[in-house]
This record gives structure tokens, sequence and C-alpha cells, in this order.
């Protein structure tokens, strides 16, 4: 893919499509580990419900919850002072789940408002 520099030595990199055991993973980092992820799952033998279970894991605090955007949403505190913003949604026989990690924490309204436009990208 490509390289995009931002500023002083700051940059975007798209990084290859994966794919493995069905799941197609698609990720733009900025800045080294900040980035946007997508992965694509195949909705046979998968449900919202237990992955969202598993990713919650992640959380080192309880997530907040982003009600009515997409089948799940929230925003957390993951290890090393990051934060994340996730979505679940289902569609076309697929779960698509995406999320943005960030270093940092900001307004409540930031994340909400990636959350939506997750959302409606998804």
């Amino acid at each position: 893919m490509g390289t995009t520099q931002l500023g002083q030595g700051k940059s975007q990199q798209e990084a290859e499509v994966e794919e493995e055991d069905g799941i197609i993973k698609y990720a733009c980092l900025y800045n080294g580990v900040n980035g946007l992820y997508l992965h694509v799952f195949p909705e046979k033998e998968r449900s919202v419900p237990s992955m969202v279970t598993q990713t919650k894991k992640l959380c080192v605090k309880p997530p907040t919850m982003l009600p009515g955007i997409g089948d799940a949403a929230w925003y957390c505190e993951v290890e090393g002072d990051f934060m994340s913003t996730m979505v679940y949604k289902r569609g076309h026989g697929q779960i698509r789940f995406a999320w943005v990690y960030l270093i940092g924490e900001t307004r409540s309204d930031v994340y909400e408002t990636m959350a939506k436009r997750l959302a409606e990208r998804l």
C-alpha cells in the first residue's frame, strides 16, 4: 500500500490486507500503533454477543457502552494507556468489527462520534 507523511516525521501506513481462517483483516496505522482496524468474519458459527464478550476482556477498566450504534459499540482503556472505540455490525452474512486504537484519553463525545461514523460505513 502506501505511506503518507503527516507533518514532522508523522506518517500513515495502510497495511496489506490479510486473510486467515476466513477472516479478512484491514489496518491503517498512524504514527506506529495508533490506528484504524477492520476485521470481517463470516457470520456462520459466530455470534456478535460471544465476540463482544471476548473483546471486552481487552479493557483494563469497565467499558463505556454506546447504545444504538451498530449491533454493539463501546469505548474503553486498554493496556498501555491506549483507548479503543469498538463497533460490531452484522450484514450480508458477515460480522464486521471495527476499532480505532489511540494513545491517550479525550472527551466522551469524540468516542461516540467515531463509533457512529464507523457504524455508518460498516
